[in-house]
């Protein structure tokens, strides 16, 4: 199934770019039962899901100084910045994505400044001496 629908005999498979996009972001370590592994992208390993309000209901922001918007528009107020913080995404359309920005206060950010927390990851493994990838997945 992952091989007919990612088409790996395809040179241009939409894959090997999505790799590439989420393998830029960077890693994080790993230790599952004392193998070590490189999980991507970075956000994937860290305490974001301990949160039980965010869970894949949540973006994870992979820029620094977005601008948070009061509407989703580039001409409204700029009602603050944000440098890789985790927010409850509420909706999305095709340009901003609306966030819970503080506890009573709700932003617009850019959706190119952002990431679905639950979106595709993965994990690459030295095996025989060689890095596998494997497991790529999206979703909870």
């Amino acid at each position: 199934m992952f091989l007919q629908e990612w088409q790996l005999e395809n040179s241009n498979s939409e894959l090997w770019n999505l790799l590439l996009s989420l393998v830029n972001l960077g890693f994080v370590k790993n230790n599952e039962q004392g193998i070590i592994g490189y999980s991507f992208p970075y956000y994937w390993g860290h305490s974001v899901f301990d949160n039980p309000l965010i869970e894949c209901n949540g973006l994870v922001v992979i820029k620094s100084d977005v601008k948070v918007y009061d509407s989703p528009d580039y001409n409204s107020k700029i009602i603050g910045t944000s440098n890789y913080d985790v927010f409850l995404e509420k909706e999305r359309n095709d340009s901003f994505t609306r966030i819970q920005f503080t506890r009573t206060k709700i932003g617009f950010i850019q959706n190119d400044a952002s990431r679905n927390i639950c979106g595709y990851r993965g994990c690459f493994i030295k095996k025989s001496g060689k890095w596998k990838l494997v497991w790529f997945i999206a979703g909870d």
